[in-house]
């Protein structure tokens, strides 16, 4: 088998700035790969497993949670002390990956369930958000007292946090494939004060939403009239006359988000793109990458991006700012060619 090595993103092997050898190093990869394509208790098993035996397979139960929750920590670096040790074994374990077929074709599998199994997620919370009233002083504070019992919260909250650095001066965002329970759009509002367009093509999603963000109005946790809810097909369905930037979410597509671009980019004005994206293990088995080159071919510029710590350094020049390790997304931001770009 013909040996890759092993590359930090400092651009040097990792065993030459990394806490543990290479030997360590290997170990813990094929570890890694074990808890989620290999093995008779990997995160894929438990899935396929779960798939045969449930007629809904992809709705929350303890099964279904546990594998996610398994699949999450493991992305994180669970067992792993540092950063630059986890970006080392990912990267090995992903070198790993792409030299078995099979291996590959379970990681597709294990993020495809997981989208899928987070759309079902949010289905079935949104109905349970903003049921009762926060005494909390601050639309924020009460924002995060409705949304409280959404599992991963306070990961939305710290990128979201980060996104918003971003997008200061802003006045009006567009969030595609915002789904029933459209947490990102809610805290971009909330934290930014800005108005917030949460746009998808699923009629369901909408209606869903909508009485969500009815319920958030009612007990103040957003400015009324802020945040609106539209049914459209972000690749035809946008004016952006007064927009100022468009976010557009990770289980979006590919094609979509290429079309997104191409026909954004046809407009007088044009907003700035910000993908959610992936990179790494993370882009193999939780999101797809976004297609930057497809996106710059369409007429736009990458600027850099927000990335977790277990991801990329910050002696990345293409890095905007790096988040908290239990992130699993980037942000990959464009603007259209010609405008200077904004850093944040």
């Amino acid at each position: 088998m013909k040996h890759h090595p092993v590359r930090s993103p400092f651009g040097e092997p990792a065993v030459a700035s990394c806490a543990v050898d290479a030997q360590e190093i290997s170990s813990a990869a094929h570890m890694v790969l074990r808890r989620l394509v290999d093995g008779p208790t990997s995160v894929y098993q438990a899935l396929t497993d779960h798939i045969v035996a449930s007629q809904s397979p992809f709705e929350p139960c303890p099964t279904v949670n546990g594998a996610l929750r398994g699949l999450v920590k493991t992305l994180q670096g669970e067992g792993l002390a540092e950063p630059e040790e986890i970006r080392a074994v990912h990267a090995q374990a992903l070198t790993l990956l792409q030299q078995v077929e099979e291996w590959q074709d379970r990681a597709h599998t294990v993020r495809d369930f997981a989208g899928r199994a987070e759309a079902a997620l949010e289905r079935a919370y949104a109905p349970t958000l903003a049921v009762e009233h926060s005494p909390s002083a601050t639309p924020l504070a009460r924002l995060c007292d409705a949304l409280g019992p959404f599992p991963y919260l306070e990961n939305y909250q710290r990128l979201v946090e980060a996104e918003s650095r971003l997008l200061r001066g802003v006045r009006h965002v567009w969030f595609g494939g915002a789904g029933p329970a459209p947490l990102t759009g809610l805290l971009l509002h909330a934290t930014l004060g800005v108005r917030v367009t949460l746009v998808d093509v699923d009629a369901e999603a909408v209606e869903v939403s909508q009485a969500l963000v009815t319920r958030l109005e009612r007990m103040g946790a957003l400015i009324p009239g802020f945040v609106q809810t539209r049914h459209a097909d972000l690749r035809d369905g946008i004016d952006t006359d007064d927009v100022d930037a468009l976010l557009i979410a990770s289980l979006v597509d590919e094609e979509a988000k290429v079309q997104v671009a191409q026909h954004v980019a046809t407009k007088a004005r044009r907003p700035r793109l910000l993908f959610r994206s992936a990179r790494g293990l993370c882009s193999a088995f939780a999101y797809r990458p976004t297609p930057r080159a497809r996106i710059e071919a369409a007429g736009w510029r990458f600027v850099g991006h927000l990335a977790p710590e277990t991801q990329a350094s910050v002696r990345d020049p293409e890095v905007l700012a790096i988040v908290d390790r239990r992130i699993l997304n980037s942000t990959e931001v464009f603007v259209a060619q010609g405008r200077e770009a904004d850093r944040g």
